[in-house]
């Protein structure tokens, strides 16, 4: 057989060798990186489900994550319902009991507290219910929360609200106003608000003077703002509880002093401002909901940067609507 015939069969037979080797190895399963392990969040809402402080505090967290690039997150929520029966007898127990029941065997990776009252719940009975679990809280500066000791594997954000702004956005925008009629109830976290209040306001004292209506149940609130005297403006700060003992919804309740006031009414928190009132520098929860996600994050990846920490968080801005002005 002439050499180059035989180098002929020669080449083919390595050519269709070599096709196999090729088709087998494309033959193989590819295995697929492994997607990351599936993480779980519990957001315990302080109040109920009508405050929309935490509609908007959970969006600002889920957000905030994927804009971050954490996809492989499972949300839980509980509403712990402080507002309306932690006074109540035997209600922290019965709460404390459902939340280890619920979540023992389903364990959270990471804990966001969120509203009023949420912060001395957690710090009391977290460790209890939630052993070994870091925990983020959110709250108001007014609540005290910034002073607030809190355990190994704890953080916060305390959000900061700067009363005055509010007086004198008032002022700049009705400059003919003597008298500025301050809604607020009589709950203890309301005590607290307006002896914060009262300190800005003494700045004022000689430009406008403030009645306080703390001491009224919420129909003689109604009757008051709408019988107003002329050149007079309306600051709702917070309407939790009036005197006469009644539970509130905040932003439901300045909802009806917007409509019964015959005066431009103001307020201090960001869902207050779909229900009719001016303005104010109002307190934003999609601010708050961010900063959790980032601290969050930090306990995720096994880091302690904010351990401890409660981080003072400027988080109200100016901000007006169409009514009134």
């Amino acid at each position: 057989m002439p050499a180059t015939s035989r180098f002929s069969k020669t080449l083919i037979l390595l050519l269709v060798l070599l096709i196999l080797i090729a088709s087998s190895v494309l033959a193989q399963p590819v295995n697929a990186a492994e997607p990351p392990p599936m993480k779980k969040i519990l957001i315990l809402n302080a109040q109920t489900p009508e405050f929309p402080i935490h509609t908007i505090f959970t969006k600002a967290v889920k957000d905030e994550m994927l804009r971050l690039g954490y996809t492989n997150i499972e949300y839980y929520s509980e509403y712990l319902e402080l507002n309306l029966y932690q006074t109540e007898p035997n209600y922290i127990d019965s709460l404390s009991q459902l939340l280890k029941q619920k979540y023992t065997t389903n364990k959270p990776d990471v804990i966001m507290v969120n509203g009023v009252y949420g912060a001395p719940f957690m710090i009391q009975y977290g460790k209890q219910l939630f052993p070994g679990v870091p925990v983020v809280i959110t709250s108001n500066d007014f609540e005290g929360f910034s002073d607030m000791q809190l355990p190994a594997d704890y953080s916060g954000i305390s959000g900061i609200m700067d009363l005055s702004k509010s007086i004198q956005l008032i002022l700049n925008n009705h400059s003919g106003t003597k008298k500025i009629d301050i809604i607020i109830g009589a709950s203890e976290i309301e005590v607290k608000l307006m002896a914060t209040f009262k300190k800005k306001a003494n700045f004022y004292s000689d430009k406008v003077t403030f009645e306080y209506l703390n001491e009224l149940s919420f129909p003689q609130i109604l009757e008051t703002v709408h019988n107003t005297d002329p050149h007079t403006a309306i600051l709702v700060l917070y309407i939790y509880k009036d005197a006469a003992g009644t539970n509130f919804v905040p932003s439901k309740a300045s909802r009806e002093v917007t409509q019964s006031a015959n005066a431009p009414v103001y307020g201090i928190y960001e869902p207050y401002l779909g229900v009719g009132i001016v303005g104010g520098n109002l307190l934003s929860f999609a601010v708050l909901g961010k900063k959790a996600a980032a601290q969050a994050i930090d306990f995720l990846a096994g880091n302690r940067t904010y351990d401890k920490i409660i981080e003072k968080v400027p988080a109200s801005a100016a901000a007006h609507s169409n009514f009134g002005l």
